[in-house]
């Protein structure tokens, strides 16, 4: 390491309290340059401290007559008993005062970090006890090290070096107040030490991943931030039993320290890509400012921090709120760390000027969650329940009251919109959301017509989420966790496009084929009128086919939904599937060319062809390959076929899919009628009408007391009413 403070900082007497300061403000360590910068001695970590703090005199005292050792015992002594309440950490106090306090709301225990999503983790005593019996697993795969114990380096748990099994030793520690288990965590952490020493990081970067089977080097960019969180928030806890020695401590909070510097560091390579592991490196980095707030260089990593974080919010949020990922399962876990982060840092100067994105990532959430309580499931794995998309203290610092109404918290206010986008705001993410109201039991619809995301991406473009009367019916086909040991596994990420809502043409389903992401907000049609809403949007299979495909959907008087699908190409005509996917649990029933779908609630979807001569057909659980063009357009065997779902679990679940198929002269035009029906409600369909003049289909769609029209070529489509 480079000289790290000025002269005398390395070692002897220290001169007075005044020198002594300056020294633990001009560490390398808060403004590092280089890899080398990692690696801070003991005694300089020690010398960071912030000793101008009355609490810390025993420690002024041990430096100043320049007994390191003295000083970290005094040092840890404070420790064991300061006051660590944060924004950050879990409140153990009201744990004990409230015995129904919802964990949930503590990042500690549950919502799982961003760069944990689709992690597997049990919060049991059983749990707990499986791994002091040697059951150790990463939250993908498992593995029984009961005689030979970890292998940190070619074993089979790529994400051990995170340090997930920590959540389950913090709940067992607090639960049952054992030491046993105070003692596994504090060994856990101390054997990662020993098996990987701070100077092996130097040059090696931020990738790391071997393979799904392969112990991950700790300094890959998804392993670090979370290890840091889970040691920081396992030390709230471990602090208070006698058993871990003062010894072990400062041990940890070294390794802490170190590498906070390494994320210091290299968190700018990943913020500057907009990818969630900035702001992975962001949370770990104020997690251990926060474990290290008696530390003279936190200071200037929570400025560094400040700063990463208003580019991030800036730069990784299109003005709508929504995140440039698109994927809704991570932008929920981002959302929920971009608010916690920010509240941590409210007071610095730059989070004052994020406030206004902060309240319209608040809106995305609210806006496209569904009526049943979760957001759409579109990109990679499967969201949480929509509270962990909220952090509350938020809603007060900004002054967001409804979303406390819409988390069940109070009656009133409702948002000030029911469609999302409001109407008369621009339209950057693509998705559309057309709603009846803000009851568990409103209608619901959520179009895809967005671009594909800078990563996690499906081919779900034009894609749609239905749900009614308390129930999801439509869905977007979520995936599994990315990977498994279990012998039962059934791993897959249900990316390509013919598993979606979506139209294929010759067998060629949507794939990759536009910018990743916009620069300027969408013109596609989205319409609102006293009884409509009209939204659209278009794909174009080129150039794996000469086809183009324009999705138009009409919500007529909040209460059903007229759907066509226009396929346009150079042929005469083509081979058209057009597909469905229901959500698990979903009776289907095929009535000639009409498809009723039961929810076990009781409410009752039917899908009413119009317009086509498509014929259905069911598919639950389908393990033959199938052709697809994803990602890229070049046509290749999918392992399985449609009727699936998953819950970021080992495996896929069954669930009914209907695909309506045939041949049809081009241009093409499919309509749908989408009718909901309440439990218990009679079979009665809304009057539809159709008429064709002047190659225009004038149609009449009616509601009480009034109807809506629609005029439809290949071309346009015209909503009055």
């Amino acid at each position: 390491m480079r000289a790290c403070c000025r002269a005398g900082a390395c070692g002897g007497r220290m001169g007075n309290s005044r020198e002594v300061e300056l020294v633990a403000t001009e560490t390398t360590a808060a403004h590092p340059t280089g890899d080398e910068d990692i690696v801070v001695s003991l005694g300089d970590f020690i010398r960071d401290l912030r000793i101008d703090r009355p609490e810390l005199g025993a420690v002024k005292t041990a430096l100043e007559r320049g007994d390191i050792d003295a000083a970290g015992r005094a040092y840890i002594a404070w420790f064991r008993t300061k006051d660590m309440t944060s924004e950050l950490f879990v409140d153990w106090g009201r744990r004990r005062r409230e015995p129904d306090y919802d964990v949930s709301r503590d990042d500690g225990l549950l919502p799982r970090p961003v760069l944990m999503l689709g992690i597997q983790n049990e919060y049991t005593i059983e749990s707990a006890d499986g791994l002091l019996a040697g059951r150790m697993w990463d939250g993908y795969n498992t593995c029984d090290v009961s005689r030979t114990g970890i292998d940190w380096r070619e074993g089979p748990l790529p994400c051990i070096t995170r340090l997930p099994v920590l959540g389950t030793m913090r709940h067992a520690m607090f639960e049952t107040g054992d030491a046993k288990y105070a003692r596994w965590a504090a060994d856990h952490i101390a054997e990662y030490m020993h098996n990987w020493p701070i100077e092996e990081f130097i040059g090696k970067g931020t990738v790391g991943w071997v393979d799904n089977n392969t112990v991950s080097r700790p300094w890959h960019w998804c392993m670090h931030p979370e290890r840091i969180m889970e040691i920081s928030h396992t030390l709230t806890l471990l602090r208070t039993f006698p058993e871990v020695s003062d010894d072990e401590l400062l041990a940890i909070l070294h390794r802490v320290y170190q590498e906070a510097v390494w994320v210091r560091l290299h968190a700018h390579e990943w913020v500057d890509q907009r990818h969630n592991g900035g702001l992975g490196m962001i949370t770990g980095l104020a997690y251990a400012c926060q474990t290290l707030e008696d530390f003279g260089a936190a200071e200037a990593w929570s400025d560094y921090n400040a700063r990463m974080l208003a580019q991030y919010i800036g730069e990784a949020f299109y003005p709508d709120g929504q995140c440039i990922e698109m994927t809704c399962a991570y932008s929920q876990m981002v959302i929920n760390q971009v608010q916690r982060i920010a509240c941590a840092l409210k007071d610095r100067e730059r989070m004052q000027g994020a406030m206004p994105r902060l309240k319209a990532i608040v809106d995305w959430a609210i806006g496209l969650r569904r009526p049943t309580g979760l957001l759409p499931a579109f990109g990679d794995l499967y969201p949480s329940s929509f509270s962990h998309a909220i952090h509350r203290p938020l809603l007060d610092w900004i002054d967001i009251p409804y979303a406390k109404t819409i988390l069940g918290e109070q009656e009133a206010p409702l948002p000030p919109f029911v469609d999302w986008p409001p109407p008369g705001t621009q339209a950057w993410a693509g998705r559309y959301v057309m709603r009846s109201d803000w009851s568990p039991d409103a209608l619901y619809l959520c179009l895809h017509a967005g671009p594909p995301g800078i990563s996690h991406q499906h081919g779900e473009k034009l894609s749609f989420v239905l749900a009614a009367h308390g129930a999801d019916f439509i869905i977007d086909p979520s995936s599994t966790r990315y990977r498994s040991n279990d012998p039962n596994a059934f791993i897959s990420g249900q990316r390509a496009g013919f598993l979606h809502n979506t139209i294929t043409v010759d067998g060629v389903d949507v794939h990759l084929n536009e910018p990743l992401e916009v620069t300027q907000p969408h013109e596609n049609p989205w319409e609102h009128g006293e009884h409509f809403v009209y939204a659209a949007g278009r794909y174009s299979f080129a150039p794996a086919a000469d086809a183009q495909w324009q999705r138009r959907i009409v919500f007529v008087d909040r209460s059903y939904w007229l759907l066509q699908d226009v396929i346009t190409g150079e042929g005469p005509s083509a081979s058209i599937e057009q597909s469905f996917q229901f959500e698990k649990g979903t009776e289907v029933e095929i009535d000639g060319t009409r498809t009723i779908c039961t929810a076990p609630n009781g409410a009752r979807l039917a899908i009413i062809p119009l317009e086509g001569s498509l014929q259905p057909t069911v598919s639950i659980g389908d393990r033959s390959p199938h052709i697809t063009y994803w990602p890229h357009g070049e046509q290749t065997e999918h392992p399985h076929s449609r009727g699936w779902t998953g819950r970021s679990s080992h495996a896929l679940m069954p669930a009914p899919a209907v695909t309506y198929s045939g041949r049809a002269p081009l241009p093409a035009t499919i309509s749908v009628a989408l009718i909901p029906l309440a439990p218990r409600a009679e079979m009665v369909l809304p009057g539809i009408t159709s008429s064709t003049a002047d190659g225009k289909t004038l149609w009449t769609l009616l509601y009480p007391g009034g109807a809506v029209t629609v005029t439809t070529d290949a071309i346009s489509c015209e909503v009055r009413a």
